[in-house]
C-alpha cells in the first residue's frame, strides 16, 4: 500500500501536468468542484440537472486529455484519505503554493485543528 505522501506528491504532479495551458487555482478547483458534483449527482437526484450542466460548463473548458486527469486527481485524494487521517486538499493547495492573500484562503494545519478533539 502507498502511503499519504505518496498519494500527495502524485495528486500534485497531476495538478501540474496542466502547467502552463491552465492556471493551477483555476484548474484544482474546477476538478474538485467536478469530483464533489460526481459525487452529489450519483446519490442526490432532485438537484441533478443543474449541477449536470455546471459539471458540463466545466469541463468545457479543457481538452479531454486534461478532463480525464480529475478522476485520477480524485482517486489519488481519496487513496490519500484513506492512508491517513489528514487535510489532503489544504495539504495539496499548499504544497502548490496556491494560497495566498489575493485569493483570500489560508488554511490551519489538521493537527492543530484536531487537538480539540
Amino acid at each position: 500500500m502507498k502511503s499519504r505522501d505518496s498519494h500527495l506528491k502524485a495528486v500534485c504532479k497531476l495538478l501540474r501536468s496542466c502547467q502552463p495551458r491552465h492556471d493551477p487555482y483555476t484548474f484544482f478547483s474546477d476538478s474538485m468542484e467536478a469530483s464533489a458534483i460526481g459525487i452529489s449527482n450519483s446519490v442526490d437526484l432532485h438537484q441533478r440537472e443543474p449541477r449536470e450542466a455546471r459539471y458540463l460548463e466545466i469541463v468545457g473548458r479543457y481538452d479531454r486529455d486534461i478532463v480525464e486527469i480529475f478522476p485520477r486527481i480524485f482517486a489519488e485524494v481519496a487513496l490519500a484519505r484513506g492512508a491517513e487521517p489528514g487535510d489532503v486538499l489544504g495539504t495539496v493547495f499548499g504544497e502548490l503554493e496556491l494560497h495566498n492573500a489575493a485569493h483570500g484562503q489560508f488554511f490551519t494545519p489538521y493537527d492543530v485543528c484536531d487537538r480539540g478533539m
